[in-house]
């Protein structure tokens, strides 16, 4: 019979069991195998945290950390290593190794001591795999595949460079002397000579290139005279061909030809540089004549292999070809191009001087101060000289510049230097009057005529009356009727009168105008229109024609309508 009370406490011990966690995980706490997780990425954990347990992963330390008595990652001193991993959780306090002493080499987790004797400085990390100095065997000796070398059996050879360290080096060996009709090929195999024509004795070492009996050396090869070929030293060359069993030379570039050792050692043509020539097939710098008045050049690419060659002697810039010599430009006159004196006479060009130089002992100079002067000067003449030019408004006098006159003016800057010059009368503009030598705008209205001299006294202004006005106490007045005014007034002169208006043959005055007469009439001349109105007459017969003038004679106006 189950009691259901133990069942549960059963049940109550498997939740609470003290189990642990594997390797690289941590426990959360929780009592069951449930509570192991897996570490995050790059942390790691001894195993056997409890279930019951919070507990956390640890961040390895890295290369040359260690973990100190506080169980906390820190860095190794100064000359020791460590390599990384050590866990701070595991409790356990590590230490940092150092440097190997002379003699020894790192092994990947320690120091081992150099073999057979090799050397090698201090200061490997023992946590790397290091090398000890000699550690591949040397020329006729073989490894042992232990890390140590030993020397060939007597008649045998090897060369060096085998490898002698211990991990994963196979034994090697040494190769016993070539047999007759074989030669050696540097690579510890003894190959037949080749072609029924060539023979060897035998004994050739096999880690010696070696030729048989009447083989040819190669191109830069010398023959040793022994069946050997060996390479020329250097700066020198040889063709292919030189029998093996002849000794030969190789040769120094002749002349005029460049060693070059880029691919196959050559001898190639040497081209001189521009401004070089041939001489003796060496390249040689053109040089100056010495004189100052040219220097010698060449094109470039003439062959140092061949003929001397010779520069061209080009003349010096102011110089000019004369006979074929170079010779100085004359004073005032340049030449830019570099004339060449073999050919034919040259010339130099007149220097023409910039605006504001003058010429001075053949040369081009600056005027000083405000000095004027045109351009142009020939510089290949005689001295010029600068001008002082007047300022506005003054003129020249007897080489001095003086102002001008009131009411005149002189716009241009004449040279003190040249003639006489005077200065022009300023003429009034229309509507202006002259005041202290000035021409002066009218005001108020008034005008005045164009032209009044400012050098001459003063002018006024005038107030001009319209036709038909007249002056009267400075005032424009209208004419009265009958009266006319053709004159335009001057309102600031005296006061005028207008004319009385005398009316035409057979016209009458009617309202102070003259007005032609009607109806056949007529009426003789100059009847003044500003008087009383008047009229024409009848026409009389000729029987009462003689009365007009009757009447006329007694001084009584007879008035027909």
């Amino acid at each position: 019979m189950k009691f259901p009370a133990l069942a549960f406490l059963s049940t109550l011990a498997i939740i609470t069991c003290e189990g642990t966690c594997a390797v690289n995980q941590r426990s959360t706490g929780v009592g069951t195998i449930d509570a192991c997780v897996p570490c995050p990425d790059g942390e790691k954990n001894k195993k056997g945290d409890l279930y019951a347990q919070f507990t956390y992963c640890d961040v390895p330390c890295r290369r040359n950390e260690h973990v100190n008595g506080a169980f906390v990652c820190v860095s190794c001193g100064v000359g020791t290593f460590r390599k990384e991993g050590d866990l701070p959780s595991e409790g356990v306090q590590t230490s940092c190794d150092t440097k190997c002493t002379g003699g020894y080499r790192g092994e990947g987790t320690k120091c081992t001591a150099c073999l057979n004797g090799k050397k090698n400085k201090e200061g490997d990390d023992p946590n790397t795999v290091t090398l000890c100095d000699g550690e591949n065997c040397l020329v006729n000796e073989f490894s042992n595949g232990d890390g140590s070398c030993s020397d060939c059996p007597v008649g045998k050879t090897n060369k060096a460079g085998d490898l002698a360290t211990t991990t994963g080096t196979v034994p090697s060996t040494c190769q016993a002397p070539c047999a007759p009709d074989s030669h050696g090929d540097g690579n510890g195999l003894c190959p037949k000579c080749a072609g029924a024509t060539l023979r060897n004795k035998g004994g050739d070492d096999p880690n010696t290139v070696t030729l048989c009996d009447g083989a040819k050396c190669l191109v830069n090869e010398f023959s040793n005279g022994d069946g050997t070929c060996s390479d020329c030293p250097d700066e020198t060359t040889n063709q292919a061909g030189d029998p093996s069993d002849t000794i030969s030379t190789c040769q120094e570039c002749p002349g005029g030809k460049t060693y070059n050792a880029t691919v196959v050692a050559t001898c190639d043509t040497t081209f001189c540089k521009i401004n070089e020539f041939v001489s003796r097939n060496k390249c040689t710098s053109c040089l100056s004549d010495g004189s100052g008045s040219g220097t010698s050049t060449n094109d470039k690419d003439d062959d140092a292999s061949g003929a001397n060659t010779l520069c061209d002697a080009l003349c010096a810039p102011n110089y000019h070809v004369s006979s074929n010599k170079c010779k100085e430009c004359p004073g005032g006159k340049t030449n830019t191009k570099g004339d060449d004196s073999t050919g034919e006479d040259t010339f130099c060009d007149i220097t023409f001087c910039a605006v504001d130089e003058n010429v001075v002992e053949n040369t081009c100079t600056p005027c000083t101060g405000e000095l004027k002067n045109d351009k142009d000067d020939d510089a290949s003449g005689t001295n010029t000289e600068c001008d002082a030019l007047c300022a506005p408004n003054y003129y020249v006098s007897s080489k001095v510049c003086k102002k001008c006159p009131e009411g005149k003016t002189n716009p241009k800057g004449d040279k003190s230097t040249g003639e006489d010059t005077s200065c022009a009368i300023t003429m009034c503009a229309v509507n202006e009057y002259v005041f202290d030598n000035t021409c002066t705008p009218c005001t108020g209205g008034l005008t005045n005529d164009l032209g009044d001299p400012a050098s001459g006294s003063n002018t006024v202004c005038k107030k001009l009356c319209s036709e038909n006005e007249h002056v009267t106490s400075n005032e424009c007045v209208s004419c009265p009727n009958g009266k006319t005014n053709a004159k335009i007034d001057d309102a600031l002169g005296e006061n005028t009168f207008c004319n009385a208006t005398l009316c035409a043959v057979n016209q009458y005055v009617l309202d102070n105008v003259c007005t032609e007469c009607t109806g056949g009439k007529t009426n003789a001349a100059d009847d003044n229109a500003a008087e009383c109105d008047t009229k024409c007459d009848a026409k009389y017969s000729s029987s009462v024609s003689v009365l007009p003038s009757v009447f006329a004679l007694a001084g009584v106006s007879l008035y027909m309508v």
